[in-house]
């Protein structure tokens, strides 16, 4: 038999002088940190982040299956963001109607269908309100589109001021 002739030639590799327009777009990486390796500010925000996390998991019916709710990760939103290592981390994000099932070390955007978190909050010392109050909560508004309700932050005393 006959060797069939080919139907049409292939076509060049992207990104070949003979296609010199058409080159691969940049796919977002997967290695992304997800820590700064930093020590939380006090055993009070470790211990408020947990019960904080705990409830809304119990005000939930105890399992996360329709949403998803982070403490002290990175949420990488864009390229931009990861070429220039700006990574921040929200002390506790709330994303609903996700796959809450699914080990994450970070939250990523891309990998999350281009899910924002809903909720994030941030609890405020002394050495970081200034941050989480102007450059971290712009940040929040601007990128994520949250909005801010309330801030309160722990005083001497060991209680809550609202601010």
């Amino acid at each position: 038999m006959p060797d069939n002739p080919p139907i049409a030639e292939p076509l060049p590799a992207q990104g070949s002088a003979e296609m010199p327009w058409a080159t691969p777009p940049t796919l977002p990486p997967t290695d992304l940190p997800y820590d700064d390796g930093e020590k939380m500010g006090s055993p009070w925000h470790a211990h408020t982040l947990s019960i904080v996390a705990a409830g809304i998991i119990a005000a939930r019916g105890g399992r996360m299956e329709d949403y998803y709710v982070g403490t002290n990760m990175f949420v990488s939103f864009s390229l931009e963001q990861v070429r220039t290592a700006d990574y921040k981390g929200p002390d506790i994000f709330f994303v609903d109607k996700v796959d809450g099932q699914n080990p994450r070390l970070y939250w990523a955007i891309w990998d999350e269908d281009g899910r924002y978190p809903d909720v994030i909050i941030e609890l405020l010392a002394e050495s970081t309100e200034q941050e989480d109050l102007g450059k971290r909560k712009e940040l929040d508004e601007r990128t994520f589109h949250t909005e801010n309700t309330s801030a309160s932050r722990r005083t001497s005393s060991g209680c809550s001021a609202g601010g």
